[in-house]
């Protein structure tokens, strides 16, 4: 036999001194509705508020459900969406959950900075860093560009060296940030063959796959 859960159960006593139970079962959604989502997909707001048609709501849910959409768009770099969520009941007894989002605008990179005494790398790495200055500050492009350089210094055999984020810093409408970043160890290894008859540096190096190294993990030594 299934379980119906309830929204409120009350237990009332009548003059005739005999007990009633009262119970308001939790409505099912018929719909999830968005008004004004366009910088993320639909099928990621539906994953992060995690409301599905014909399953039970309450309003404990509603509130979680605007909290992770909102950690959502930060995720993605709008770090001041207005988000309201409501659920009008139809004629038949079914929840339409209406969630209106007023996106606003999003953050944009106005700078990376990389604290680096190495001159020659920092000069490498300025175009790199020039192409995602107004980009906007979100986790995908964080992680695009975190990627990019460390495989510039893996490719350059910068093996030890470690990209570590430093900070963020905003303007006060949290539109614009400028990021720092500490190099360390931005020394580069010079690899020396000898002894190879039969094959080039170039191959040997290759079949090394130098490259491949965790620079976290590599000693050295």
């Amino acid at each position: 036999m299934g379980r119906t859960p309830y929204l409120e159960v009350q237990v009332l006593k009548n003059a005739e001194n005999h007990y009633l139970i009262r119970a308001i079962a939790q409505k099912k959604v018929k719909s999830v509705k968005f008004i004004g989502r366009k910088a993320i997909g639909e099928i990621e707001a539906l994953n992060a508020v995690a409301i599905k048609p014909d399953t039970r709501l309450d309003s404990a849910k509603l509130q979680e459900a605007a909290a992770k959409l909102r950690e959502l768009y930060g995720r993605s770099g709008y770090f001041n969406p207005v988000i309201k969520v409501s659920a009008p009941v139809d004629r038949n007894g079914n929840i339409n959950v209406r969630i209106e989002i007023q996106e606003n605008s999003p953050c944009k990179i106005s700078g990376i900075k990389i604290l680096n005494p190495n001159v020659k790398l920092q000069n490498k790495l300025k175009s790199k860093i020039k192409k995602y200055k107004s980009e906007i500050f979100s986790e995908s492009n964080i992680q695009a560009f975190e990627a990019e350089i460390k495989g510039h210094l893996k490719e350059n055999r910068y093996l030890s060296s470690e990209l570590v984020q430093q900070e963020a810093v905003y303007n006060s409408q949290k539109t614009e940030a400028t990021l720092t970043y500490r190099l360390k160890d931005p020394s580069s290894y010079i690899v020396r063959t000898e002894g190879n008859k039969y094959y080039s540096q170039a191959d040997l190096l290759r079949a090394s796959k130098l490259d491949q190294f965790d620079s976290s993990s590599l000693n050295p030594a």
